[in-house]
This record gives structure tokens, sequence and C-alpha cells, in this order.
């Protein structure tokens, strides 16, 4: 049985919101209060070369913030103190069955999510890890959709530190497979297809590297108002394979590649200050999405 709780107050910035004394602050010198209680159950299992591993978490409580106006003004009242509460699921099953030399596993997961027209003011079904450590999934072995061999690279880790992307949410499935050629040396291979749990605006706007999606209120077609849309919910299927060769105690080499063959819920509108200059208008930057490939080697000594 998984227990936590979270107060969140966040501490004084210069943010427009987060300092004492400027508009929209409370008492705290901060826009954002935030109670999160998280109950769940988290087991193992082994018999023989037989393993099962569920877990299972549902998230609870409310997070308090201000409206700063602007696009936000379109999810209420500008200037004003808003309530969102929090209910979001995270599920987790591996199994894995070893036979000999060969391991084989598979596994699936969720996270909830809410859809484009959800207003983050009012509902938050998103699921938030219970720390920021990034390293959910970091133990499957993908490469690319969680930290791998090279443990900096993360298509998850932004925006928001979410599990899931921004707040749609999550749902993969995948297999893997090793085989330890020798006591020193194991190779493997898997595939994860990747999923959200609503679908995805894909006319939102990423402001930067590390930013969330700001939903975009005006249609890239007419240049009229409009609500946010979803319009897909597939991310794409990741492909890796990975070696571990332990040189001597304490010394061992690791080596991986990861290749995401990305779809389309990945789109979103590039950078305001580049999209034709807040025009609206599509650019070429804004067309396709492109495959991410990674391969890393690093040697690790431990004492």
């Amino acid at each position: 049985m998984l227990i936590e709780a979270s107060t969140d107050a966040p501490i004084n910035s210069p943010d427009a919101n987060g300092s004492p004394g400027v508009g929209g602050a409370d008492g705290a010198g901060t826009g954002t209060h935030e109670y999160r209680y998280t109950v769940g159950v988290d087991a193992r299992w082994r018999e023989g070369p037989w393993s099962v591993e569920p877990t299972i978490l549902y998230q609870f409580g409310s997070q308090t913030k201000w409206n700063p106006g602007g696009v936000a003004s379109a999810y209420g009242t500008a200037g004003t103190k808003q309530t969102a509460e929090i209910s979001a699921w995270l599920g987790d099953f591996r199994g894995s069955y070893q036979w000999g030399p060969v391991l084989l596993s598979a596994m699936s997961m969720f996270t909830t999510g809410q859809d484009a027209k959800s207003n983050p003011y009012k509902s938050i079904k998103y699921f938030n890890p219970l720390d920021t450590d990034t390293g959910y999934l970091a133990d499957w072995g993908t490469q690319i959709v969680s930290l791998g061999v090279d443990y900096y690279q993360n298509m998850f880790l932004n925006p928001g530190q979410n599990i899931g992307w921004d707040k749609y949410g999550r749902v993969s499935s995948a297999v893997k497979a090793s085989y330890a050629w020798t006591p020193a040396l194991t190779v493997g291979a898997s595939v994860m297809p990747i999923w959200t749990w609503s679908k995805v605006d894909t006319d939102a706007v990423r402001a930067g590297p590390t930013a969330g999606l700001q939903p975009n209120f005006v249609c890239r077609k007419t240049l009229q108002s409009c609500r946010p849309e979803g319009e897909s919910n597939f991310v794409g299927t990741e492909w890796d394979v990975t070696l571990t060769y332990s040189i001597a105690p304490g010394l061992v080499f690791d080596w991986a590649a990861g290749y995401l063959q990305s779809d389309s819920a990945l789109a979103h509108r590039y950078v305001t200050s580049q999209y034709n200059a807040g025009a609206g208008l599509p650019v070429r930057r804004d067309i396709g999405v492109n495959p991410i490939a990674i391969a890393t080697g690093r040697v690790r000594f431990s004492f």
C-alpha cells in the first residue's frame, strides 16, 4: 500500500504572479497552492521463472491558482483565483518469464489525461509523478520515451515532468527479450507503441524546448477565434537494442540505440515568435513530424 501527500506553495520569484506585492499574489507571496494525495498498491510476485508486478495509483486533491489573463482568460475570468479538482489514475502491469539465458518480458501502462477543451483551472486529470527524478520507465530499457543509457535525453521529461504527454495522458504496451551470451555479456531488444489517453491539440503552440503545449484559440486556416480541438493520439513506436558487458568487478560497459517512428500526436505549432510573426499562418517548420534516433555508449565504475 502506498500513500503520498504533497502540499505545494512555490517560493517567491520574479514571475508576474509569484512575487510579494505583485497583483495576483496571495499572502504567501505566490499564486499557487496545491494539496495532492496519492494512494494505491505496488506489488511484486515471483514464483520460479515467472514474475508479475502490478501497480495501480489514484491521485486526488486540489490546486488553487491565479488566472493571469491573456490566453488563459479563455478558461475563466482573468485576475481571479480558481480551484481545480485533481483526479487521476496510473496503472502499470509487468510480467516476465526466465527461460535459461533468455528473459522474456511484457508490460502495459496507462495514465489518464484530459481532452483539448478541458479547463485546467477547474480540473486536473493527468497524473503527476511522486517526485521529480524523471525516472519512470528508466528500468524498462526505452531510450527516448524514458531515461536510457545516457540518462539525460527523455522526450517525456518536459513539459512539466509529467509521466504523460503534456495534459493528455499516456497509454503504452511493450515487449522485450534479452539473451545472456555469457555471465558477463547480455544483449536485448524491445518495441513499444505509445498513445495519449486523450487526443492532442496539434494546433497548440510550444513556446520552447522545456515549455508545455499552449492552447491555440485561433484557427490556423481561417484566423478566426475557435476552441482547441483534439486531432490525434498516436505518438509513435519506439524500437530499441541494448548491450551490457561487465568488463571487471564494478566496471560495466553499456551501449544502446533507439529509434522512434514519430506520429501525428507529436505535431504542434512552432514557437510563437517564429510563426509568421504571430500572423497565425502555417510555416514550413510546422509541417510534418520527424523521427527520433539515439545511440549511446557508457562506461560505469562502481566502488
